[in-house]
């Protein structure tokens, strides 16, 4: 196994395991505007023998093991996580070499700048994604961070096509996308809340298109925040 220093984190290449798909429980991270992420985690049980927290590389196409977690059913990592990845806890019955382990639902840490001006204009996206997705800057911090972890997330999504997909961590308030929150979801949505539920979405769409076998469509029309989430921070 390699590894590699990251932001106070000790990184190892995972081993190859078993992973079921199912999703076994969920991990996210809130208030990243406010604060760094730091994962929490909600499982069935506790009853493992090891619980491993683990971070998406796409530029190698593997899961890395980033740090053994408490065997608790839920908890929080006692360090914030790099933003702009898929994370995910594993549980296994002994050790994290052995069959079979569990894999929870995928949570997206955001990367966040600390001005619109430290982001790039655009992300381009890769293999069939042959367009450009926009930081829309203009708009303010919080939309060209959404913008520009959206083109991250699609880039992650492009390389874990074809491999174990468990769903993704829903949010705590979903709302139909076409339609809009209600008026009580408006009332309790928050910038975390919307941009789980667009990122949340297109994760849904992409693993839904990756298990038939059709190539994912690219999308690069911006999607404006709505002028509460825009002025929030």
């Amino acid at each position: 196994m390699r590894c590699r220093s990251w932001a106070g984190w000790i990184l190892v290449a995972a081993p190859g395991l078993t992973l079921a798909s199912d999703g076994y429980g969920a991990v996210r991270c809130d208030n990243v505007h406010t604060r760094p992420c730091r994962i929490t985690w909600e499982l069935p049980s506790s009853n493992v023998g090891f619980l491993g927290l683990e971070s998406f590389d796409a530029a190698t196409g593997t899961w890395i093991f980033i740090v053994e977690l408490p065997r608790k059913a839920s908890g929080t990592t006692a360090q914030p996580v790099p933003g702009g990845a898929f994370y995910r806890v594993v549980s296994c019955k002994e050790a994290v070499t052995t069959r079979p382990c569990r894999s929870s639902r995928l949570h997206w840490a955001p990367f966040q700048a600390a001005s619109a001006a430290d982001l790039p204009p655009h992300v381009a996206l890769p293999g069939d994604l042959t367009s450009v997705l926009r930081v829309h800057r203009e708009f303010g911090l919080p939309h060209a961070n959404f913008d520009y972890n959206l083109g991250l997330m699609l880039m992650a999504l492009d390389v874990l096509c074809g491999m174990d997909m468990p769903a993704m961590t829903r949010p705590d308030v979903q709302y139909d996308r076409q339609l809009g929150p209600t008026a009580e979801q408006w009332a309790l949505m928050t910038p975390d809340l919307w941009m789980h539920n667009e990122y949340y979405a297109r994760y849904a769409y992409r693993r839904e298109a990756c298990d038939v076998g059709q190539p994912p469509a690219a999308s690069s029309s911006p999607t404006l925040l709505p002028s509460k989430t825009r002025s929030a921070r």
